[in-house]
C-alpha cells in the first residue's frame, strides 16, 4: 500500500522555453503530476494535454515541434532541461525518473515560436511513499 505526499506546485508559463520548478526528482521514486488550466498558442486555446493539429499549416509543421509525436501544447516535463529525459505530463502522469535533478517543463511547440504563446497552467507534484 502506498500514499501520496505533496512535493510542490508551480506555474508553467506558455512563453518560457524552459520553466524551472524548484522540484527535485530522485531516481527510483515514483511521482504523480497533475495539471490544470489553459494556455494559448497564437489564437488557439489548449489544456495541459494539448491538441492534435487543428489547421493544415499545423499538420505540415508537426515534425518541428520539440516533441514531434506529441500534441501541440502538451505539457512536457524533463530533468534539468535535458530533452533526452523528456516525458509527457499532459493533464496527469505517473512517472519514475532515472536521474536526479530539477523538474523542468514546457508547452510542446516549435522552438522558434514561443514568442506568440500566452497564459499558464498549474502543475502539482506528489510522490508515492510506502504506507506505514
Amino acid at each position: 500500500m502506498t500514499s501520496l505526499v505533496d512535493v510542490g506546485s508551480t506555474i508553467i508559463r506558455a512563453r518560457s522555453r524552459w520553466n524551472r520548478t524548484g522540484i527535485v526528482l530522485a531516481p527510483g521514486e515514483r511521482y504523480l503530476f497533475t495539471a490544470k488550466g489553459s494556455w494559448v498558442d497564437f489564437f488557439l486555446r489548449h489544456g495541459p494535454a494539448g491538441d492534435p493539429s487543428q489547421l493544415m499549416y499545423m499538420r505540415l509543421l508537426e515534425r518541428y515541434r520539440r516533441m514531434s509525436k506529441t500534441n501541440w501544447f502538451a505539457l512536457i516535463g524533463a530533468v534539468d532541461c535535458d530533452l533526452r529525459t523528456a516525458f509527457v505530463i499532459g493533464e496527469a502522469s505517473d512517472v519514475s525518473v532515472r536521474v536526479t535533478g530539477e523538474l523542468t517543463c514546457f508547452a510542446n511547440d516549435m522552438p522558434c515560436m514561443y514568442w506568440n504563446n500566452w497564459g499558464h497552467v498549474e502543475l502539482l507534484a506528489k510522490r508515492y511513499v510506502p504506507a506505514v
